[in-house]
């Protein structure tokens, strides 16, 4: 599946507002998840953090096996999925530069 610059372009800022927004109010909630559950402040960030992405494969292939990619709302959600990975990998970074991303 490929998508073109003007694509890319034409979808880029609401999927990354959706994005951000989305990644955002799961981290909050699943960071209350986590202390609900007697989580500790760090266990509660990365709990909610690993809630915030989705499986970018599985809704690709879904999205492809129907032929909806080149819909509007198959473009968002694709240019979702891209801001939600960078998103993952920049989370990722932080959790290991900060000494959470090791195992005990």
């Amino acid at each position: 599946m490929s998508l073109s610059p003007r694509v890319i372009k034409e979808v880029g800022k609401v999927a990354s507002v959706t994005a951000v927004i989305q990644v955002g109010l799961t981290i909050v909630l699943g960071w209350a998840g986590g202390r609900l559950f007697n989580l500790n402040q760090s266990e509660s960030i990365i709990f909610g953090t690993a809630l915030s992405f989705s499986s970018t494969i599985i809704i690709l292939k879904l999205l492809s096996d129907k032929k909806e990619q080149v819909r509007l709302y198959g473009k968002i959600s694709i240019g979702l999925l891209l801001v939600q990975d960078l998103l993952a990998m920049l989370a990722l970074i932080i959790l290991t530069a900060n000494g959470h991303g090791h195992s005990r």
